[in-house]
């Protein structure tokens, strides 16, 4: 088992009893519940869950494609299995966080993939064979990772998933918004464009907004989990006896609301392709949490 903090004597005895997982992360074991392995890692996990069933709600709500139902709800099952991983640290609770992980990121990149695809015959064949790569990469590495329990191999393919996301969300964006952006810091305009040539009009800056923060809270989120790994004993041992910030449970709410952002990028460009029109965003909660829906949508 891959621990971020040598044994210390501070984990105590748990209902699930001793962890069976590949992985112990930073948070020390059933010291706020006995009925919860790691309390603040697993409740942090509401995040995820609210922004995937919202997102499938949304989709349901305003008819659109179903792939985007599928994405929602596979965000929502990884909150779950999340949950059930870090509340009891058995190996089955890990299996059912970490693939479902897999499954929705490729899911992300097919949303992302096929933002123009349409009823043409050429396009069909295009999402069939996607759908086929999509299934093969998602069984194939299903039966690898149940077999050898992989820790490096799953972060290493994750990743790559991810940065294939970043690629296509990045070329998607300078497509809506004609500006080049390098992970939401710095951005320019694309060839044949200016600052306001494009952004001047309210909803096309609201998906330039949306890239930004996307970007922005992935990359803050993916700081704190990284930083949780390495710096573990240091975060145990804070001066003036402040406690552990518990990174990895701000790292679930961090990515939750990057998922958030993400999506509604995505769902918007997919609005432009299909309706020949822009998206409206409406942003919510006090200007965080932002909607994007067709203009004049029709609701079911």
């Amino acid at each position: 088992m891959k621990r971020f903090e040598p044994p210390s004597g501070h984990d105590h005895a748990g209902f699930f009893g001793e962890p069976s997982s590949s992985i112990d992360w930073c948070e020390r074991n059933y010291v706020v519940s006995y009925y919860i392995a790691e309390f603040w890692n697993s409740i942090s996990n509401v995040a995820l869950i609210a922004v995937g069933l919202f997102n499938c709600y949304q989709a349901y709500k305003y008819r659109l494609d179903t792939r985007f139902r599928f994405l929602g709800l596979g965000i929502a099952i990884v909150g779950f299995g999340s949950f059930a991983f870090h509340g009891t640290l058995l190996y089955n609770m890990q299996m059912a966080d970490e693939l479902p992980m897999i499954y929705s990121v490729l899911i992300w990149v097919y949303c992302l993939y096929l933002v123009e695809s349409d009823s043409s015959p050429g396009s069909l064949r295009k999402q069939r064979f996607t759908q086929f790569v999509m299934a093969l990469a998602s069984v194939g590495y299903s039966i690898l990772h149940v077999m050898l329990a992989l820790v490096t191999a799953f972060q290493l393919y994750f990743t790559v998933l991810i940065v294939v996301g970043i690629g296509l969300i990045t070329v998607e964006h300078e497509k809506q918004t004609g500006i080049y952006t390098a992970i939401g810091l710095v951005n320019w305009p694309s060839k044949g464009n200016t600052w306001n040539s494009k952004l001047k009009h309210k909803e096309v800056k609201n998906l330039h907004t949306l890239v930004r923060f996307y970007f922005i809270l992935l990359l803050a989120g993916t700081t704190l989990w990284l930083t949780d790994q390495h710096v573990c004993s240091l975060l145990h041992n804070l001066p003036w006896g402040i406690p552990n910030p518990q990174l990895h449970a701000w790292w679930h709410v961090l990515t939750g609301l990057s998922h958030h952002y993400g999506i509604q990028f995505a769902v918007g460009t997919r609005i432009r392709f299909t309706t020949r029109r822009l998206p409206t965003t409406v942003w919510t909660m006090g200007g965080v949490v932002p909607v994007t829906t067709p203009s004049n949508a029709k609701k079911r």
